[in-house]
């Protein structure tokens, strides 16, 4: 799990990522971990990906995961949310959402959005890749005591999902703008009423 600030917009698609190269480093700068955020922060979770066979592709696809989610970050802190960022790049599910809820309990953030993206076929053709999806979920936890024991359940309760679909071509590819994308993201998370605004 890495930290990131944002930074600068990248234009394309395709140049977003190939700007970042395939490792996806140079926007995802390791810095000291800040201060504990005020209250009503939200916490931006980058790092979804789909996960494939060939190691470029997943470091393709992770380093246009981090270009949008810092995006994303930067256009919610313009419209004055208190946003802290984190990607969980780990591989396997169920560790990136242990890291993702300890983050969580760790920043006192009320809310997480979570940003990813999914490689989708044709109904007829399943296996062949045709489209590509960033998906954007907001959730919160549920913190809960355990009955006769010393130890707290949490569950995560989700709050609002959507997604944005395009036809994986090279001329969108090339063509998709990450600043106009994370504006619409960031315009329909706010539209949504579902972030807590810093008070």
């Amino acid at each position: 799990m890495t930290r990131f600030n944002a930074a600068s917009r990248n234009v394309s698609l395709l140049i977003a990522a190939l700007g970042l190269g395939l490792a996806g480093a140079a926007q995802a700068e390791a810095v000291a971990a800040p201060a504990p955020p005020p209250a009503h922060c939200v916490l931006l979770v980058g790092g979804g990906i789909p996960v494939t066979p060939d190691p470029k592709v997943n470091a393709f696809w992770l380093a246009v995961n981090r270009v949008l989610s810092a995006d994303i970050q930067t256009d919610l802190a313009l419209k004055g949310y208190v946003v802290d960022g984190m990607v969980a790049d780990s591989p396997d599910r169920d560790q990136r959402l242990a890291a993702v809820t300890k983050q969580l309990v760790q920043d006192g953030c009320e809310k997480a959005v979570q940003v990813s993206i999914a490689l989708t076929g044709a109904a007829d053709k399943p296996d062949v890749t045709s489209a590509f999806e960033f998906g954007i979920m907001v959730f919160h936890l549920n913190i809960t005591d355990v009955p006769g024991k010393a130890m707290k359940s949490v569950r995560i309760a989700g709050d609002y999902s959507k997604s944005y679909t395009y036809p994986l071509t090279k001329a969108v590819m090339d063509k998709l703008s990450m600043i106009t994308l994370s504006a619409q993201i960031a315009s329909d998370l706010d539209d949504a009423k579902v972030l807590p605004l810093a008070k």
